[in-house]
């Protein structure tokens, strides 16, 4: 378990480089094409997990360095989507027959995104005042913080019902 979760950990590092550095649509593009995931090693189901980690924690922290919250989701999207179609992983295949995520997934994600719960709970605020036009209790950083990693895989469930 410690060495996969160093495997993400190293991925999030990935952004701390001069090359990534800043998060764009661009260098997550590139990050896509350059950290290979072992699925084979790990299996589909838990390769599926670490991508959708690394995409909720890129949101975070994309709006963490000033990018839009709605700009910074677009970013997590195609870091999803580029290592999903790298790693083939079709979005269909993380779905139960009722269109809720498989539990395996959707436990391995929740544990991994909350990894990066101190990025998550910086970056609540800025997306709470972007999506609701208020400003947040301080008191309720930590409980939405807490909430976000539910309602990313809510989101992915949300979009697969509605356009597959």
């Amino acid at each position: 378990m410690v060495y996969k979760m160093k495997r993400l950990l190293i991925a999030l590092l990935l952004f701390s480089s001069p090359a990534f550095s800043q998060i764009t649509k661009e260098s997550v593009k590139e990050m896509a094409n350059i950290l290979l995931l072992d699925c084979k090693e790990y299996g589909i189901n838990s390769c599926a997990s670490r991508i959708i980690a690394l995409s909720a924690c890129t949101y975070a922290m994309g709006v963490n360095q000033g990018i839009e919250p709605i700009e910074a989701q677009e970013i997590s999207q195609i870091l999803f989507t580029e290592m999903s179609t790298k790693h083939q992983i079709p979005y269909s295949s993380l779905f139960d027959s009722d269109d809720t995520m498989k539990d395996e997934i959707k436990a391995e994600s929740l544990e991994r995104i909350f990894m990066c719960k101190d990025s998550i709970a910086q970056a609540i605020p800025i997306m709470h005042e972007a999506f609701n036009g208020t400003t947040i209790p301080e008191d309720k950083i930590e409980e939405i913080a807490n909430l976000y990693p539910f309602w990313y895989i809510e989101d992915m469930e949300q979009v697969y019902k509605t356009f597959y």
